[in-house]
């Protein structure tokens, strides 16, 4: 089962109607499509950072680096992101629905032991350094 804690009522940008496949299946060349409906309740700028913290259950949950800029680690969101994911490229307020795949590459080669198992995810949004969404995920990954 995924689940999801949208934190802090009062941030400009939060999301709702979250649909993420159960287990996610991460298999070179394939895909993993999500949906949400992305709510923004004022105008977000253009500055965005996110950052990103994941762990993995093995026997308690051991945190997963950033290595290569994939991991727990902090993006930059330029517009050209967020046209990739399917959000409008400037965060004014309003809803919006968004769709978008995550395309594994086919060449990618990730041995079992490291991709099958329960997966927690923290991501906080910060426009101009000041919070502005925060979520929480659970979810079980197989390969």
């Amino acid at each position: 089962m995924v689940s999801f804690l949208l934190l802090g009522s009062n941030l400009a940008v939060t999301g709702a109607n979250i649909q993420v496949p159960e287990p996610i299946y991460v298999k070179p060349g394939g895909d993993i499509t999500i949906r949400f409906a992305l709510n923004v309740a004022r105008d977000v700028s253009s500055n965005l950072m996110i950052n990103i913290r994941i762990k993995k259950k093995i026997l308690f949950w051991i945190p997963i680096p950033c290595i290569k800029n994939v991991g727990s680690c902090r993006y930059k969101i330029t517009p050209d992101v967020l046209k990739v994911i399917g959000a409008p490229t400037q965060l004014k307020k309003g809803s919006y629905p968004v769709t978008t795949k995550i395309k594994i590459p086919g060449n990618a080669r990730i041995p079992s032991f490291i991709a099958n198992g329960r997966y927690y995810v923290e991501a906080d949004l910060y426009d101009n350094g000041r919070p502005v969404g925060c979520l929480k995920a659970e979810a079980t990954v197989r390969s």
